[in-house]
């Protein structure tokens, strides 16, 4: 690339196809929790990745003119937290932010129990995919916005 060429191009965002994972270990020790404790989650399913344009409007001397000027990420996952049953789930941390409720957060949460029904999302949309992962304590959230960042944020 040589000076002054145009570098517009460039200068765009690109839109990512796939979606960076935080972890997603095959074979990692589900935690056993006893009391109140701080679990890093692993994501046991992920799906409907979606990059959807931000378009700007505007231009230069009153002109109007639209484009691409960014773009926005959203993702549905699962991830697991320990083995359960377990009482409930207390503080959530995403990234540097604290919630006091998994609601908050934007997540839905299953307790571990065996007898627990699969995600009702994946029953709608992936049938195939649905299972209930007995006694496994979970988080997931359907199209949660990832802002335009391509990647789950840390839970």
């Amino acid at each position: 690339m040589s000076f002054g060429a145009d570098d517009s191009l460039s200068a765009q965002t690109p839109a990512y196809n796939a979606l960076r994972i935080q972890t997603s270990t095959n074979g990692m020790v589900i935690p056993v929790v006893f009391g109140t404790t701080r679990v890093t989650a692993n994501i046991i399913w992920s799906g409907d990745f979606t990059a959807t344009a931000v378009q700007s409007s505007g231009g230069k001397g009153g002109a109007n003119s639209s484009g691409t000027s960014g773009w926005v990420y959203s993702d549905s996952f699962m991830l697991a937290i320990c083995e359960g049953p377990i009482a409930g789930f207390g503080q959530v941390w995403e990234n540097k932010s604290i919630w006091t409720a998994i609601a908050s957060a934007g997540l839905t949460g299953f307790l571990g129990s065996y007898s627990q029904s699969p995600w009702g999302y994946l029953t709608t949309k992936y049938p195939a995919q649905a299972l209930n992962y007995p006694g496994i304590a979970y988080v997931c959230a359907s199209n949660f916005n990832l802002g335009n960042n391509d990647s789950v944020p840390n839970f």
